[in-house]
C-alpha cells in the first residue's frame, strides 16, 4: 500500500481517477489508504455550483448513467457517483464497493499511469 502512495507521489497519477479512489476510502467506516495520504484543502462548492474543472470542458456532471444520442447532445456528460467531499449523490447509484476493490482500482490506476508515463518517455528518446 505504501508503495502505491509513493508511486503516486513520484509519478503524479491523473488526479481525477485517483481522487475517486481516495474519496471512496475516506467514506465513513473506510480505513487504509486515507491515513497514508495527507488530506488536501479543497475548495468547497455546493453541488449546484460544482462544475467540471478540465481545460476546455463544456460538459455537465450527471448522476444517472444512461446511453446518449450523439446527434441530440452537444457534449458528452460526465458521470459521477460522489461529490468532491466524497458523499454519494444518489444512493440508488452507489456501487457498494468493498475497501479491497477500491484499493485494487487505485493500485491499477496508479500502475497504469506510471507505465504510460515510462513508455511515453522511452518513446521520446
Amino acid at each position: 500500500m505504501a508503495a502505491a502512495v509513493s508511486a503516486a507521489r513520484v509519478w503524479g497519477p491523473s488526479r481525477g481517477l485517483c481522487q475517486v479512489a481516495l474519496l471512496l476510502l475516506r467514506r465513513p467506516g473506510a480505513r487504509g489508504l486515507a491515513r497514508f495520504h495527507p488530506q488536501r484543502q479543497q475548495q468547497q462548492f455546493s453541488s449546484l455550483d460544482d462544475k467540471p474543472q478540465f481545460p476546455g470542458a463544456s460538459a455537465e456532471f450527471v448522476e444517472k448513467l444512461e446511453f446518449i444520442q450523439p446527434n441530440v447532445i452537444s457534449g458528452i456528460p460526465i458521470y459521477r457517483v460522489m461529490d468532491r467531499q466524497g458523499q454519494i449523490i444518489n444512493p440508488s447509484e452507489d456501487p457498494h464497493l468493498s475497501q479491497e476493490e477500491v484499493l485494487k482500482f487505485y493500485r491499477s490506476m496508479t500502475l497504469l499511469n506510471t507505465m504510460d508515463r515510462i513508455l511515453y518517455e522511452s518513446q521520446r528518446q
